[in-house]
């Protein structure tokens, strides 16, 4: 065998094991460093409670309670609506009678 084959094989194998060093270090490292949260992030994280309370957000629990209540406020309403149009099929006619005396009697 050419000993220069043999001298280029183990380059080889020496320069992969250093790639394959640099690469667990390269990962190991990135693990252990946090990225830096941004300064809008930072500004949100201190004052969040604040712009909440301040542009009147609602969370979950406040939606769902907002929900049920205008749902039954919305049912007691379509029942009125009921009762006005059931007035007003009673009501209509007797109206009627009443314009088409008050006509005959402007015409008198």
């Amino acid at each position: 065998m050419d000993i220069g084959f043999l001298y280029g094989f183990l380059f080889c194998g020496i320069l992969i094991m250093i790639l394959l060093v640099l690469y667990w270090s390269y990962k190991t490292i990135r693990k252990e460093i946090k990225p830096v949260p941004s300064h809008v992030q930072l500004y949100f994280d201190e004052h969040f409670k604040d712009i909440v309370r301040e542009w009147d957000i609602m969370n979950r629990t406040e939606v769902k309670t907002w929900s049920n209540d205008i749902t039954k406020r919305l049912g007691v309403i379509g029942k009125d609506i009921e009762k006005i149009k059931n007035f007003r099929k009673i009501f209509d006619p007797r109206l009627d009678k009443l314009e088409m005396t008050v006509s005959k009697m402007e015409r008198a």
